[in-house]
């Protein structure tokens, strides 16, 4: 009997303890524990529950950054070459109506005060430099002639040759190539395209100099500009059509667009590219844009240019010849001009060894625009005394550029202005760049 109450109790608190385990609201776990929301419990190791916050909760804090701008100076260091490099120069001179004007103004002029006049002192010294002072220096350059003539052609006077009593030798050329009558400006006209590829045809082989090395090629174009007659590759590239020229672009237009570069410029095409014109014609500029750039690619055949512009009208820009010559096209607007002019043309037929120098400085002054992704200003300014730039942005990807216009290197011996410039560049306020670097336009190489 006592056996059998023991084993009842035993089967009560049994029954009991289960009870209260299936009725318990938390069960027991060793990773998870559940509570009520508002009472966060850590777990096993501590760490409280992830709690999520909805965007609108979250505080973006604007950063003030410094923004650093350094730039990169650039200039060339010259010295004399140990191995001379001579060369075929064509002089393409304009001998075009206009030539006999006064420097500054559109009336004619008594010798003497003539561009022509003005001009041919130089061309003459350029030649004795080429032919006599440099081949003392172990030169043993070639020069020839091309002129422009009536009836809207371009001549070749004389050939390439290394002899300058040749020069001298020629009918007037001390004295002046021309004396025209007084003439209508509709019988002569300036034919760029026609002088350019006379000028190449004596450039054609390899010429090769005393020191066995080949010459290099160039042609020197010396105008006061207004390209204004046709060019029609089915008339040899000279076109001897009074009836055609000079130039205009459409039937309706006035008379004054012979002379007007930007409105023939943009003449409609009317006709193939150089060398295969067909049966059309383009307007003058652009084929002697065409012809300079068909000598350069095909021939290596390298076009320079001097614009008299004393009246100052049409500009290098203009006129387009800082395509026709893009590595030398200089604008003499004063006679004095012409004294430096030829000075660095001279230079540019003598070897030197180039080297590039460069320094780095803080970039003091320069321009900075700081855009957002839908490329909206974010901020504009100009960087301090320190190179230093302060925007105060918030923690999101920008783009910066900068630049900084006409800086002359203190160093740079031939004190030039270049433009240095930072391309747009990506950053992000959160993790602060290192400082912005601007280098200098790739216009024109340094040392060519």
């Amino acid at each position: 009997m006592r056996y059998f109450r023991i084993l009842s109790l035993s089967s009560i608190c049994l029954l009991v303890l289960t009870g209260l385990i299936f009725t318990n609201h938390s069960v027991a776990s060793p990773l998870i524990t559940t509570t009520p929301s508002h009472t966060p419990v850590r777990d096993q190791h501590g760490y409280l529950p992830l709690v999520m916050k909805n965007a609108a909760d979250i505080v973006v804090t604007p950063t003030t950054l410094n923004l650093q701008f350094s730039e990169q100076l650039e200039w060339r260091e010259t010295q004399a070459g140990s191995q001379t490099q001579s060369y075929d120069i064509m002089i393409v001179l304009d001998t075009s109506d206009s030539m006999r004007y006064c420097w500054d103004t559109l009336q004619a002029c008594v010798p003497q005060y003539r561009r022509i006049d003005r001009i041919l002192p130089h061309v003459n010294n350029f030649i004795e430099t080429m032919l006599v002072t440099q081949r003392s220096q172990g030169y043993h350059h070639r020069i020839g002639l091309v002129e422009f003539k009536p009836s809207y052609n371009a001549s070749l006077i004389q050939s390439l040759t290394a002899d300058p009593n040749t020069f001298a030798s020629l009918t007037g050329y001390k004295n002046g190539f021309f004396v025209y009558p007084t003439v209508e400006l509709l019988n002569y006209g300036t034919p760029w395209a026609q002088a350019l590829e006379k000028a190449s045809e004596p450039m054609q082989t390899t010429s090769i100099d005393e020191n066995g090395r080949p010459r290099k090629k160039r042609i020197v174009l010396i105008t006061d500009g207004f390209a204004n007659v046709l060019y029609d590759k089915n008339a040899y590239g000279l076109l001897n059509l009074p009836s055609l020229a000079p130039f205009h672009c459409g039937t309706n237009l006035p008379y004054p667009d012979m002379d007007r570069a930007s409105v023939q410029y943009t003449c409609p095409d009317v006709s193939y590219d150089y060398p295969d014109y067909g049966t059309g014609i383009r307007p003058p500029i652009r084929a002697a844009i065409d012809v300079a750039t068909a000598l350069r690619t095909n021939n290596q055949i390298e076009t320079y240019a001097v614009l008299l512009n004393g009246f100052g009208l049409d500009s290098i820009s203009d006129m387009k010849l800082d395509q026709i010559a893009p590595h030398f096209a200089v604008e003499a607007n004063q006679v004095s001009d012409l004294t430096p002019i030829f000075a660095d043309l001279n230079a540019q037929f003598q070897t030197v060894q180039c080297s590039v120098v460069s320094e780095t400085r803080p970039a003091i002054g320069a321009n900075v625009t700081i855009k957002d992704a839908s490329n909206t200003i974010v901020v504009q300014g100009t960087t301090d005394a320190s190179g230093i730039f302060t925007a105060t942005l918030s923690p999101t990807t920008y783009m910066v550029s900068a630049e900084h216009l006409n800086i002359i290197a203190p160093n740079d011996p031939a004190q030039t202005a270049r433009t240095y410039r930072l391309a747009a560049t990506a950053f992000n306020p959160i993790n602060p760049p290192a400082p912005f670097l601007l280098t200098r336009d790739p216009d024109t190489p340094l040392c060519p």
